[in-house]
């Protein structure tokens, strides 16, 4: 809020300052406190009062805090095909980030500059992964980068045997009983192929 001469308002330095609602002038780029004086005029240019000063006082813009990481968390351990979506917390006087990541042993990459406070990465080969991020204001400083977070992709893992339950072997059924097959669920198994065979005969699955 403007006044006369006795209020104020901190801007940045170079930012515009407006006075009335299409008249602006640019803060000086250095900071400071400046004084401006406005005396009020009519359509054929006749001056009337009374005449008004302002103070200005233009301050350092703040630096952007370093942001937090936050997912994968450190050390985490993710499953092939998992989407992965890097996330990290909403730093303080930030306008953009920049996340960059590599794999271990390879290229770095990074996001360039974005608005949101997250990235995703899709899915990932098997591998160990490292990641950080920084933050930009809109005066174009920089946080420090904040600390580097890592995360694993595993391999594959191979399904265990099933153990078969029912019937139990050299198991005597009846002749026309219904027989139900049964077997233990298996590690790192989503389905299951059954085979069986009348002794002599053929295979069927």
């Amino acid at each position: 809020t403007w006044g006369n001469g006795s209020l104020w308002k901190d801007v940045a330095p170079g930012s515009e300052i407006e006075f009335k609602d299409s008249e602006y002038i640019r803060a000086p780029g250095s900071p400071g406190s400046y004084h401006y004086g406005f005396m009020l005029t009519d359509g054929s240019g006749r001056e009337f009062g009374p005449y008004f000063f302002i103070r200005v006082d233009v301050i350092e813009p703040q630096a952007p805090a370093t942001p937090q990481l936050l997912q994968p968390e450190l050390n985490a351990t993710l499953m092939l095909d998992e989407d992965i979506t890097l996330r990290w917390s909403n730093a303080e006087n930030t306008a953009q980030y920049m996340v960059e990541w590599y794999k271990e042993g390879g290229d770095y990459f990074d996001s360039g500059r974005i608005s949101a406070t997250s990235h995703n990465l899709g899915r990932l080969s098997p591998g160990r992964y490292f990641w950080h991020v920084e933050a930009y204001n809109a005066e174009g400083q920089w946080s420090p980068w904040s600390e580097w977070y890592n995360f694993t992709i595993l391999e594959p893992q191979a399904p265990s045997t099933p153990t078969l339950l029912r019937p139990t072997h050299d198991a005597v059924i009846v002749a026309g009983t219904n027989v139900n097959l049964e077997w233990s669920t298996a590690a790192n198994a989503t389905q299951y192929k059954v085979e069986w065979r009348k002794e002599g005969g053929d295979y069927f699955n």
